[in-house]
């Protein structure tokens, strides 16, 4: 009676590591993920800004160029002028979705750090293969693409 109970018991203990080791796993891809969606967003919103910048200060210089000598009354209002354009593109243009966009492309297609998969404690590494192999064999069987490997 003993020995059934010490071996449900054992059974019971690697049951429970087991689900919180999932647990624990679900819970770091999900914070991956947000923290590549953030630094992604992040990048793609500053080569927003490096793009309207450009712009702001190529106009400057070409009315410099254009006008001898420099009209100095002309940066005020080119700068304000594309500061306002920037934020009413925000508001009603599509850079929002531009800038979702390009954090999704480089989700996708660059080599930044923040894309390679992360290190895993060793303690979860190999419940980390098993739940990977389980998710995409049912992924597959259902017809949806594998995950990525988000982990080593």
């Amino acid at each position: 009676m003993g020995n059934f109970v010490t071996t449900l018991k054992g059974e019971v203990e690697t049951k429970a590591k087991e689900f919180m080791a999932v647990q624990q796993l679900q819970a770091m891809r999900q914070q991956k993920n947000m923290r590549d969606t953030q630094l992604a967003t992040a990048i793609a919103g500053q080569r927003d800004m490096v793009l309207f910048m450009g712009s702001a200060v190529s106009m400057i210089a070409l009315v410099g160029i254009a006008k001898r000598p420099f009209p100095v009354q002309v940066v005020p209002v080119v700068v304000v002028g594309h500061v306002l354009a920037y934020n009413c593109d925000m508001a009603y243009g599509t850079k929002m979705n531009r800038i979702y966009a390009e954090a999704q492309r480089i989700r996708k297609e660059e080599g930044w750090w923040f894309n390679e998969p992360m290190d895993l404690p060793p303690l979860i590494k190999p419940f980390y293969r098993s739940w990977m192999d389980h998710q995409n064999q049912e992924l597959v069987s259902k017809g949806f693409e594998p995950l990525q490997e988000w982990g080593k």
